[in-house]
């Protein structure tokens, strides 16, 4: 079953390697909403649950819509549109949350780092990234901050609406 998955995600990396499907980084002050979707699991996307942050069934849900508020200094932040909050990494702690927006606060400072086969990182000014807890589709799967090593659950795709 293990060795099934590791040759399904590496053909799927090949796939979007081949076919040219590898994005252009993403401007860090785009205009408009994205919908942050995760770079293999496609269906899954970035949603805020109260001040929890999880993976959820990609859809129409303002919970989903996020706006690049750009900093200046190479840095966004990204602003729910549903709750007017702020995607924040809990210093000490690997948990994302959802806080008042607050653009002196580094926590909430992020940016996209383009990965060779697809996919971006979404690095916080720690240096951590944002990432899957699990590696499923599945809905409510927690988003977290680790370490950056590029492994699959820290794939992701800004998507314009």
């Amino acid at each position: 079953m293990r060795l099934r998955r590791l040759l399904t995600v590496t053909a799927t990396f090949i796939a979007l390697a081949i076919s040219g499907a590898v994005l252009a980084a993403p401007a860090s002050a785009a205009p408009g909403d994205i919908t942050i979707r995760h770079a293999i699991y496609t269906s899954s996307c970035v949603e805020v649950n109260s001040v929890n942050i999880r993976m959820y069934r990609c859809g129409q849900d303002p919970r989903q819509r996020w706006r690049q508020v750009d900093l200046g200094n190479g840095y966004f932040m990204l602003a729910n549109r549903a709750s007017g909050g702020c995607l924040l990494h809990v210093w000490g702690h690997i948990t994302a949350s959802n806080q008042e927006c607050l653009a002196e606060d580094s926590r909430q400072w992020w940016r996209w780092e383009e990965q060779p086969f697809g996919g971006f990182l979404l690095v916080n000014f720690s240096g951590a990234c944002l990432s899957m807890r699990n590696d499923t589709s599945a809905n409510k799967n927690e988003v977290r901050v680790f370490d950056c090593d590029g492994n699959i659950k820290q794939l992701f795709r800004p998507i314009p609406d």
